[in-house]
């Protein structure tokens, strides 16, 4: 009996560490849901009283432009991610593709168009295999 006492306090001892863990705290959650927001600001104003001409119009739109090839191939990550899988090798791909167009139109002088039509082509291959490799 004195061992079904020490199960029962056991028990509920863990249930309240459990229930202090998992207790719904404000501030994490502020910060989990606008934590990033707010620390692209902070950088942002930091580099602003650094550097005057950080926040001109062409800085920022040059900025904007860079990493919106970034945040095209996050969108293609998130899908991959969301389905239970882990692959980074679209970052390798992007970057063999990037080489690709300017080997084709630079050093081969092909039309713009048909280098990108062609890397485009071989992106797709080598997705297509990496995918078969890792399934």
């Amino acid at each position: 009996m004195d061992n079904k006492n020490n199960m029962t306090k056991e028990t509920s001892k863990e249930i309240y560490i459990k229930e202090f863990i998992y207790k719904e705290n404000k501030l994490k959650k502020f910060g989990l849901t606008y934590g990033l927001l707010i620390l692209t600001i902070a950088v942002f104003i930091f580099f602003t009283v650094l550097e005057p001409k950080f926040a001109s119009g062409r800085n920022i739109l040059n900025l904007l432009a860079q990493s919106s090839i970034i945040g095209i191939l996050a969108l293609g990550l998130t899908n991959i991610i969301i389905s239970g899988n882990f692959d980074i090798s679209f970052a390798s791909n992007a970057a063999i593709c990037s080489i690709l167009v300017l080997i084709f139109g630079g050093h081969y002088g092909m039309p713009i168009l048909i280098a990108y039509l062609l890397v485009l082509g071989i992106a797709i291959g080598i997705s297509i295999i990496n995918g078969l490799i890792i399934i």
